[in-house]
């Protein structure tokens, strides 16, 4: 969107463009104005971010899965056995630490790959003694639906997110392109209104110079009274079509805010 912003301003040359010539004579704007007040207050446009934003956000999300993954858990246990021993009555008091930790992820293929790594330490105690043992354990492990077939329906969620973001960002493209065409439109036809009007005044400047030279010759006798009424005519022309230019120039400026 910025990017066709930059495009349009160096394009197009800045042109004046008043609002209201009769009491904002001095008040130049520039195109470049024009669009980035419109890009900063388009409804429109902040609802299309917010859209890529949010399809931007479900791709992250879907795409999750993807990455590797710890895994990590710990348990102890503690349990007691009655024995007799030497026709005595005793306990063997079992104590269990276990450990694991583990990466895992979603393959390009649809399945999951995952890596752990297993330790266990058990005591036992007894009258007589104790005696401890460490059991440490490392495995792969893979699932792969085989029903999909490879690469078959892997990372629906994520592929369908992507496609959803790209739309986002066309969509966004798309509407910028015709904010800045519209507002390219009204930007000119105000210009062109604006040079319409500055015509038509020069020109009812002109009538009514033809009617004040038209009244001087009628007076020294020079010119009959048809002259001075077809001069009169002429200034009543150039009069309404003054008005008709400034009311076109009001419109115009109406529609470009």
């Amino acid at each position: 969107m910025l990017r066709l912003a930059l495009i349009v301003l160096a394009i197009a040359a800045p042109l004046a463009a008043h609002a209201e010539p009769a009491r904002e004579a001095n008040e130049k704007i520039s195109i470049g104005q024009l669009i980035d007040a419109a890009v900063r207050r388009s409804s429109t446009l902040a609802f299309v971010r917010s859209s890529q934003k949010r399809a931007k956000l479900a791709v992250d999300t879907a795409g999750a899965a993807g990455e590797w993954q710890v895994q990590a858990s710990a348990g102890l246990d503690t349990k007691q056995e009655p024995i007799i021993a030497a026709g005595r009555p005793g306990a063997i008091e079992t104590t269990s630490v276990t450990g694991t930790v583990g990466l895992a992820k979603q393959v390009s293929t649809g399945g999951d790959l995952a890596l752990a790594v297993d330790s266990a330490r058990q005591v036992r105690r007894t009258g007589e003694g104790a005696a401890a043992s460490v059991i440490s354990s490392v495995g792969v492990e893979l699932r792969q639906p085989l029903l999909r077939g490879l690469a078959q329906g892997a990372r629906v969620a994520e592929h369908k997110a992507k496609l959803a973001a790209n739309a986002a960002t066309l969509q966004a493209a798309d509407d910028s392109a015709r904010l800045v065409l519209d507002l390219l439109s009204a930007y000119w036809e105000l210009g062109y209104a604006h040079a319409t009007l500055a015509v038509r005044v020069k020109s009812l400047e002109l009538a009514q110079s033809q009617l004040d030279l038209t009244r001087k010759m009628h007076d020294r006798g020079t010119v009959p009274d048809s002259a001075v009424k077809s001069a009169r005519y002429g200034v009543a022309l150039r009069e309404e079509a003054r008005l008709r230019a400034q009311d076109a120039m009001q419109s115009a400026s109406l529609r470009l805010r």
